[in-house]
């Protein structure tokens, strides 16, 4: 029952992760050209991670092990 339950939540609830939900309306042709690379082009599929606490030299390893 439960994962039916997750399956159906799963399908039906939309998840979006579109920065460009955040900016305002655009009003001149270069700012929908910097909306429509923000939802469609490469920086639509980056990721952002940071790295905190530990020693500088630790956080460089893991930096380099990602």
């Amino acid at each position: 029952m439960v994962v039916l339950v997750f399956t159906w939540l799963a399908l039906k609830v939309p998840i979006r992760s579109d920065i460009s939900l955040f900016l305002l309306i655009a009003s001149d042709p270069a700012e929908k050209v910097m909306q429509r690379k923000l939802r469609e082009g490469v920086v639509s599929r980056l990721i952002l991670m940071g790295i905190e606490g530990g020693l500088l030299r630790q956080r460089v390893e893991a930096s380099r092990q990602l």
